[in-house]
Order: C-alpha cells, then sequence, then structure tokens
C-alpha cells in the first residue's frame, strides 16, 4: 500500500512544486525532487533496518524500528501540511 501511495503520489507532487516555476528551471526543480526521493527512500529503508538489528531480541527491534518510521512519517505529513498551507492564496506571478 505504501508503495501504490507513493506512486500515485509523486506525479501531484512534481507538478504542484514546479508549477509557479518559469519553464526553463522546471526540468532542473523536478530533477532536484527526484533526488531527494530517493535519497529519503535509501535512508527510509537503510534507518528502519539497522534498528532492527540493534533494537533488541524478538520483537522490540521491529517495535523500534516501526515507532520511528512512524514518527517520521507523522514529521513529514506535518511539515507538508505547513508548507501547503502556506500556499494557499498564493498566486503565481504572471509570465511575461
Amino acid at each position: 500500500m505504501h508503495g501504490l501511495g507513493n506512486g500515485l503520489s509523486f506525479p501531484s507532487l512534481n507538478i504542484a512544486a514546479v508549477g509557479g516555476l518559469p519553464d526553463e528551471q522546471q526540468g532542473l526543480a523536478s530533477g532536484l525532487i527526484t533526488s531527494s526521493i530517493q535519497i529519503g527512500a535509501g535512508i527510509g529503508v537503510a534507518l528502519p533496518a539497522s534498528l532492527m538489528a540493534t533494537g533488541g531480541p524478538g520483537l522490540d527491534g521491529y517495535r523500534l524500528a516501526f515507532l520511528v518510521a512512524g514518527g517520521f512519517s507523522l514529521l513529514g505529513a506535518t511539515l507538508a501540511s505547513i508548507g501547503l498551507r502556506a500556499r494557499v492564496g498564493h498566486e503565481p506571478q504572471a509570465r511575461a
């Protein structure tokens, strides 16, 4: 489910992020967004895996890893909400 949600949300994320930029900067911005997503995904796999390995016996490592991953998801949702709220009412400048 997580992969499906990510796959469906990334095109909208790119459109929202580059929509207000001049045409000549949209490719660069899209590339930076994609790179950030890929780096974040790599860290998002490595960190919980290391927490699972060092978190203790039995299910304790899994519990710690999923709590940390859930915390980062909540942080990301909060930051996205704040960022989107700041853009409400913001009109892109007219292109000359």
